[in-house]
């Protein structure tokens, strides 16, 4: 807040945010020329407070009403004589005008100026102006109620009043009263005035068009109309029309129009029930989703009521509604809504072109159809295709014609009940009946019951499938249909084929098959009949649509029913023995012979041992037979080390680092001693076996061997190692660590005692599980 001790920069500071701290300031800041400036040009008003040597200042008064021409009011008369200060100031507002001096008010260019900016500044113009047309329009243009101060013969210009309500519709007040009668002016008025048609006469104000004429210029305007609820329901259709896209916007627009013809041509004011009845209904569909059946109902309804009125008016309007909702009698429209038919011209039903157009979406449309049309075995086959029920629409000579028959079943089996009876019994026909709808043939007595029943579940699964194999499952069907026709055919042997694919037919894919369901695939695909092995094929494909190599590794007992490419493959024969041993069967010799795919097959089945190559089979056996005595340990710790010994076996096997004869011994040696309470003769075997793969000079067997002793350790005690060893005295320590304690020394004594005792050390607890 400034005060009259406050500097003049704290002046200009505070008057730059807020003009009007320029009264708080001192008297000499306030007569301070750079002080008034700099507060006139956010307030020129502030004039009235300055100086009078600031009044007669031509830069100051000049900052002033540049801001506020209102100001010039406050400047020295002097300046309201200077054409520059008053031009700033009408400019800037025309109303300054009025303290200008009076030769301005008589200046064209001034006047001009002045009512531009504001036409009611034509009020302080001299009279000459008041008569001049091009100042008083320049005036009105601006501000319609300018034409108040304008000559009275202005008031009477048709041309001139037209651009005062243009510009401000709310002159027409005062106006006279012969324009009250005026169309065009009362709605000019009423495009800014929306209480305009208040003041057109009560003739005008009744007309049916020109309150819908104002309505369309201003909504605003319904209220004071006579009609408002339905000039506002027609505001609302238009709208909605406007929001729609084509064709249905034309369709609409048309509609619309006969909407408003109806409203305008009303001479009796009883009817205007029906047309509110129209309008809402109207607003009701074009509001919602207007394709939507259950949005289309009162509006059908309302349709076919007005189609059968009496009054053409009437009937043009129901037909506008009828072409909304058929686009204009567009088939695919018209399918939807075959009613309409009853109502098109004769031209059309006869139209054979136009009809089968309609029937192909809509069979039940043939109802409608010219008779001769009904007796078309084309138009009729055009029916049935869409729907097969729209036989019973046709004439004699379709229901005997055996193609439309046919592809009526096809299309909805419940057709077969108006054909002709002799087709009740084509195998075919019941064929195509049963496909499309199984309930159609249960009063057929000749066909099988359980291959009707096998078939009509099969059919019902189909739609509980994904596409692909929803396909599959129409082929194998396809199949089974053609072999029926056959009259080789036996339908109790195809009824066991539908009765295993219904069976297998819940399995999802990738999803492991039972042991059962994969024998009745494998029955199928090994049956001597082709056609059976044909079945097969099919059922397998619904299973495993693609053998490849994920399926295998899913199922590897398609190993035998994969390409000849796929059986070499060794990543894919090793995929399918891990899932199925008994794949390795299928595989190529060579194959067979290969140690991991062998050992592979083997530890999923042992059965595969047979399948094997027969250099490989002794040391499975013995394989096998470890794995089997291994698995009845009790005691976790022996447990623990038989698994290691197994896993280094099955290493060493696999990359032939140790001969198999000497594998199959130490696995024979030791399922040996496993498989009894050892005696001490056997104990001391055992304990020469170890020894002797202890010194040997294969490192694997020395690996081995420090693994067979701690499995025996594990089993029989410290009192074999001491054996094995060679070592006199123990320490009384926990058997696990004894182990490894006596395993290093028994290395160590094997060797150098002191200078390879570190080396041994790290091998034997590279191979000997931890206490």
């Amino acid at each position: 807040m400034i005060n009259d001790v406050s500097t003049k920069e704290e002046v200009l500071k505070a008057i730059k945010a807020d003009p009007w701290m320029f009264i708080y300031a001192s008297k000499d800041l306030q007569n301070d020329p750079e002080v008034a400036i700099e507060a006139f040009k956010g307030a020129g008003i502030l004039l009235q407070y300055a100086a009078e040597t600031l009044k007669s200042d031509a830069v100051v008064v000049l900052a002033a009403v540049q801001q506020n021409g209102l100001a010039l009011q406050y400047a020295d008369k002097t300046l309201k004589e200077n054409e520059s200060i008053v031009r700033a100031a009408v400019q800037q507002n025309g109303l300054a005008l009025q303290y200008a001096d009076k030769t301005f008010k008589e200046n064209e260019s001034i006047v001009r100026d002045a009512v531009q900016q504001d036409g009611l500044a034509l009020q302080y113009a001299d009279k000459t102006f008041k008569e001049n047309e091009s100042i008083v329009r320049a005036a009105v243009l601006q501000n319609g109620f300018a034409l108040q101060y304008a000559h009275e013969r202005f008031k009477e210009d048709r041309d001139i009043v037209l651009a005062a309500v243009e510009q401000n519709g709310a002159f027409i007040r005062l106006l006279n009263r012969k324009f009250h009668d005026d169309r065009e002016v009362v709605l000019t008025a009423a495009k800014t005035f929306s209480e305009a048609p208040r003041f057109a006469t009560s003739q005008l104000r009744e007309n049916r068009q020109f309150q819908l004429e104002a309505a369309k210029i201003n909504s605003g305007v319904t209220k004071h109309l006579s009609h408002q609820r339905i000039l506002e329901s027609l505001l609302k259709v238009h709208a909605l029309v406007n929001s729609l896209k084509e064709p249905a916007k034309s369709s609409a627009t048309k509609l619309v129009d006969q909407l408003e013809n109806y409203f305008t041509h009303i001479t009796d004011n009883a009817l205007n029930a029906t047309l509110n009845e129209i309008l809402n209904a109207t607003v009701l569909l074009l509001d919602r989703n207007i394709w939507a059946p259950s949005n289309q109902e009162d509006f059908i309804e309302l349709t076919i009521k007005l189609l059968r009125n009496s009054s053409p008016e009437l009937q043009s309007v129901g037909r506008a509604m009828m072409d909304l909702l058929t686009l204009n009698n567009n088939p695919e429209a018209i399918s939807k809504h075959i009613w309409a038919l009853e109502f098109v011209a004769d031209e059309l039903k006869k139209d054979k072109d136009f009809i089968i157009s309609v029937v192909q979406l809509n069979g039940f449309a043939l109802q409608f159809a010219d008779i001769e049309l009904k007796n078309n075995s084309e138009v009729v086959l055009a029916a049935v295709g869409n729907n097969g029920e729209a036989l019973q629409f046709a004439g004699e000579d379709p229901k005997n014609d055996y193609q439309v028959v046919l592809a009526a079943v096809s299309q909805n089996g419940e057709a077969l009940r108006y054909a002709n009876k002799a087709f009740k019994n084509n195998r075919e026909i019941l064929l195509a009946a049963m496909k499309s709808n199984p309930n159609s043939i249960s009063d057929v007595g000749f066909f099988p019951t359980k291959y009707y029943a096998y078939f009509s579940e099969l059919n019902a699964k189909v739609e509980e499938l994904d596409k692909p194999r929803k396909n599959e499952l129409y082929q194998f069907l396809e199949h089974v249909e053609e072999l029926f026709k056959s009259p080789d055919s036996e339908l109790e042997q195809l009824a066991g084929a539908l009765s295993s694919v219904s069976e297998l037919l819940g399995k999802e894919p990738g999803k492991q098959l039972t042991l059962q369901q994969i024998s009745s695939i494998q029955k199928l695909l090994r049956n001597p009949s082709l056609e059976m092995k044909s079945l097969g094929h099919f059922v397998l494909k619904l299973i495993v649509p693609v053998i490849d190599k994920e399926a295998i590794e899913q199922h590897g007992w398609l190993l035998e029913f994969a390409d000849h490419e796929l059986k070499k493959d060794r990543e894919v024969v090793l995929a399918a023995v891990q899932q199925d041993g008994l794949a390795l069967r299928f595989a190529e010799l060579e194959l067979k012979k290969d140690r991991e795919i062998a050992l592979a097959a083997v530890k999923q089945k042992g059965a595969a041992v047979f399948q094997t190559d027969q250099s490989l089979q002794p040391f499975l056996d013995s394989y096998l037979l470890f794995r089997a005595k291994k698995d009845e340990l009790k005691d976790a710790k022996a447990l623990e080390h038989a698994n290691s010994l197994l896993s280094q076996v099955e290493e060493f096997f696999k990359d032939g680092s140790v001969g198999l004869d000497q594998l199959k011994r130490v696995l024979d040696k030791t399922h040996a001693f496993m498989s009894n309470k050892p005696s001490e003769q056997q104990t001391k075997d055992y304990t020469s076996f170890i020894q002797s793969s202890l010194k040997s000079p294969s490192k694997g067997l020395q690996i081995l061997g420090k693994l067979m002793m701690a499995l025996a350790v594990a089993l029989a005690g410290a009192s074999i190692v001491l054996g094995a060893t060679g070592v006199g005295v123990v320490p009384a320590v926990g058997t696990g660590l004894l182990a490894v304690g006596l395993f290093g020394a028994g290395a160590a004594l094997a060797t150098k005692q002191s200078k390879e005792a570190k080396e041994n050390n790290e091998l034997i607890n590279t191979f000997t599980p931890k206490s």
